[in-house]
């Protein structure tokens, strides 16, 4: 499994034993919550560039499945799948975590986690709730040089998210899952720097990269999600029905390409920077049937 960085959380791309199409066309990894497949269906959006970096928001656990996938999981997972599980509510049991951490990296500023798992019970075996909320924040390791731009640890930021889910079984046969998710993540600047390709060596001393405008970026994402399992006892039918959004904006230093090309005499400029918006809107519903080993329909 290969994620390459695009400028930090939020902006990757996966790849799994080297199948990819490149980062401008349709992703080859398919991202996955629980049964809810997230992302871009096409080339648009930002998909292949764009994979969902869920933050640590109560996971049970991350799936990997090398490709191709076939019906379960749709066309969009040629190279393998990724997919995160989280934990289920409990109708039973009142349950609660608290997860605090401190990270420190060589060069870099400090960073610091924590974490709020808390299960209710509504009412035993037929209703229980569960809230989970976190916070990242990263301290950053690069810093901006630059007529305009002086800041250590530029890379710096937050990643905070909220979930909530709530599961009903009224009965043996029945079981509903409605959850809901929203993440946000917030940097001031991007974490790689230059390298110069005659050498292979950075193109400034330390972890330094030299700016004339401030790149700062922010993806934030929802996903509702209403899962439906009925046992009919020959067979079981899933519905899983998602309305998911995603919206990022980043800005991009880009001096050093275009005012060499734009100078003249009498012209001044100081500094250029563009502004890359992308959304995605998109519900998607999905019906499965399936038999049990034994049984033929």
């Amino acid at each position: 499994v290969d994620v390459k960085s695009a400028g930090g959380a939020g902006m990757g791309t996966i790849s799994i034993r080297g199948v990819t199409t490149g980062r401008q066309t349709i992703t080859t990894v398919g991202v996955v919550v629980d049964d809810v497949a997230f992302g871009s269906s096409g080339p648009f959006a930002r998909g292949a560039s764009m994979a969902l970096d869920l933050g640590l928001l109560d996971l049970k656990h991350i799936e990997v499945l090398r490709g191709p996938q076939g019906t379960l999981y749709g066309a969009g997972a040629m190279g393998g799948l990724l997919k995160y599980v989280t934990h289920e509510p409990d109708s039973v049991e009142w349950s609660g975590k608290l997860t605090l951490g401190l990270t420190a990296a060589r060069g870099g500023g400090l960073g610091h986690t924590a974490g709020a798992v808390i299960n209710l019970p509504l009412k035993e075996d037929v209703a229980g709730l569960r809230l989970s909320a976190a916070n990242e924040h990263f301290g950053g390791t690069v810093d901006a040089i630059g007529p305009q731009v002086r800041r250590t640890n530029n890379d710096r930021g937050d990643t905070r998210g909220l979930r909530a889910s709530l599961l009903l079984t009224p009965t043996n046969r029945l079981k509903l899952r409605l959850t809901g998710t929203t993440q946000k993540i917030r940097r001031d600047g991007n974490d790689f720097v230059e390298y110069r390709a005659a050498d292979s060596r950075p193109l400034h001393p330390g972890r330094q990269r030299r700016l004339s405008e401030p790149e700062p970026y922010r993806v934030r994402t929802d996903l509702l999600s209403a899962e439906l399992e009925y046992d009919f006892g020959w067979a079981r039918l899933n519905s899983i029905s998602s309305r998911q959004q995603l919206a990022a904006r980043a800005l991009s230093d880009i001096t050093m390409i275009y005012v060499p090309l734009l100078a003249s005499p009498g012209l001044a400029l100081r500094s250029v920077s563009v502004s890359g918006d992308v959304g995605l809107s998109k519900t998607t519903q999905e019906l499965r049937l399936t038999s049990k080993a034994d049984k033929r329909l």
